[in-house]
């Protein structure tokens, strides 16, 4: 799976969510410019994602930091089904 900093961040109200997207390699690093309120539900759009191979389905690991802490904290694992277009 190849990504593209084309990735859309919206709040429950379909809101955009200012952020920074790095990308590293097969990780894509967003930097939300505000914290984000525990419970909130957040749609995270990858758009422009170049795919190898026959896999129907990805696992995709996310994590985060909270407050000065250093280290990533494992958040949950996603499992895709992505739709595709030609």
């Amino acid at each position: 799976m190849q990504l593209s900093r084309s990735i859309d961040i919206r709040d429950a109200n379909g809101q955009i969510v200012p952020a920074t997207i790095e990308l590293q390699g097969q990780v894509a690093k967003i930097s939300f410019a505000q914290p984000i309120a525990l419970n909130s539900k957040l749609s995270i759009d990858l758009n422009q994602v170049k795919i190898m191979g026959n896999d129907r389905i990805w696992e995709l690991e996310t994590s985060g930091k909270l407050g000065n802490l250093n280290a990533d904290i494992p958040l949950q694992t996603i499992r895709l089904s992505p739709s595709i277009s030609r």
